[in-house]
């Protein structure tokens, strides 16, 4: 016979807590049995009494029975025993719980939900009647939510997808983080920086072990707090795409796994910690910043993402540096510009294409360095590029080889050739060096030498 019990909602702070229950208890929410609840319950109230966890506390359930000093024991157990128990409860006649629409068994406010207000604050409500209609399992849910948090500049960091694996398995992170610490004896959670290399340090993580079968979605990354003066609420965004890139590099050949790891490794920041946070490194956690981390995720904060994208290229794909050379690689930006960035397939094999074509034919083919000295040492506007696409095809019309006006302008996007500018021949720029320079790097890395003198002497 089905039993009522907790279960994803498709609100944040429910479904986090379901998913901490969930690891706790070690099964599915839909087999959960009231045995299964009074058993989680009595082991967060042990729990929540730990020092390491009463502060913290604080910037969830502001004022409430888990954390407030000055109540009595009496009133403390009260408050416990209707967060956790108020599925035992009569419903609330007329009302309905706003996370599952179950009959609603209790009115919360900020003590009992975070980012509410509190209930001397309402000032209209139905029926007259003050705070927000719940029924008890959500309630009792939203009570384990903090243990699927990090404590982040201050608020609390944690996950919601509208996939409930998923969330499970995001949300795991951070509670074994939070149970490690428990377990450890902790008496204080370290107060880490950089939320957006956090979050997507995570995801890179989870996806490593996360089942093929298993369903992917949109993320976000709540960072929020009603701790203080207000409401303080940011959500991160990771869409879909950008987890379906992620994962689908773990399984590509050795050198696009290798080009986008040296892409990570490179861009992690040391912070440089005070003296005092240099005394208390037993108890705090040093929290660093990956540059490619936190592009990725302030790109999605625009509304024009799939484009912003792009730059993403130009700033982490494409490696300048002759001793970096070798990181180039076509594979790679190919793959996310498609996932990611939403770009023609076609485009980006006719680009690779003409690529391979100056540098099989003229650069390895015919030692003419020059095409390719002439593209990496000097920024072109769009009239410069069309000119030197111009004399590429000049060149190898000569050696019996044309390029076809439809491939120039799939190419560069452009609709006709009465279209005056690509909007994004920069992009075109970048990957034709990207995919010149390693094919030259396999085939011909003596003439990189050249390359890496030229590019010396126009930067002195």
């Amino acid at each position: 016979m089905c039993h009522e019990t907790v279960k994803y909602t498709g609100e944040p702070f429910v479904d986090a807590g379901v998913a901490v229950m969930e690891h706790h208890l070690g099964k599915p929410c839909e087999d959960f049995k009231p045995e299964d609840l009074e058993k989680a319950a009595r082991w967060l109230i042990k729990i929540y009494e730990r020092k390491s966890l009463k502060g913290y506390l604080t910037i969830h359930f502001p004022n409430s029975g888990w954390c407030n000093a000055t109540i009595s024991k009496e009133k403390k157990a009260e408050y416990i025993n209707k967060v956790l128990q108020a599925y035992n409860f009569e419903p609330i006649s007329g009302r309905e719980c706003v996370y599952c629409h179950r009959p609603a068994q209790f009115l919360a406010d900020r003590q009992h939900i975070p980012m509410l207000t509190g209930a001397s604050t309402i000032i209209t409500s139905p029926g007259g009647v003050p705070g927000l209609p719940v029924c008890g399992y959500c309630l009792m849910a939203i009570q384990f939510y903090p243990l699927a948090t990090l404590k982040c500049q201050g608020k609390p960091l944690f996950w919601w997808t509208p996939e409930p694996d998923l969330t499970y398995s995001l949300t795991g992170e951070y509670f074994r983080e939070i149970e490690k610490l428990i377990d450890g004896g902790s008496d204080k959670l370290p107060n880490l920086s950089w939320p957006k290399t956090i979050l997507l340090d995570t995801a890179q993580k989870v996806l490593a072990s996360y089942g093929d079968d298993k369903p992917l979605a949109d993320c976000i990354g709540l960072h929020v707090t009603n701790y203080g003066a207000g409401p303080d609420y940011h959500q991160y965004r990771l869409p879909k795409e950008l987890l379906e890139f992620l994962k689908l590099v773990r399984v590509k050949d050795e050198a696009v796994r290798s080009a986008h790891t040296h892409i990570i490794e490179t861009a992690w920041v040391k912070d440089k910690n005070n003296k005092k946070q240099a005394k208390s490194q037993e108890k705090e956690t040093p929290s660093r910043r990956n540059k490619y981390f936190e592009a990725l995720v302030e790109v999605f904060e625009q509304a024009n993402w799939s484009e912003k994208t792009k730059e993403i290229v130009h700033n982490f794909y494409f490696h300048k540096k002759p001793e970096t050379f070798q990181y180039n690689n076509f594979a790679l930006c190919k793959l996310f510009l498609e996932k990611v960035a939403g770009m023609d397939k076609q485009r980006l094999e006719t680009i690779k294409r003409i690529a391979d074509q100056v540098t099989n034919t003229l650069i390895i083919g015919n030692n003419e360095t020059k095409w390719l000295n002439s593209l990496f040492n000097h920024e072109h506007k769009f009239h410069e590029f069309m000119r030197y696409l111009i004399r590429v095809q000049k060149r190898l019309a000569e050696k019996g080889q044309v390029l076809s006006l439809d491939d120039i302008l799939i190419m560069l996007d452009l609709s006709n050739e009465e279209d005056t500018v690509s909007k994004d021949f920069s992009l075109v720029r970048d990957l034709f060096l990207i995919r010149m320079l390693e094919l030259v790097g396999k085939n011909r890395k003596d003439m990189l030498n050249e390359l890496e003198l030229t590019s010396d002497t126009e930067t002195n």
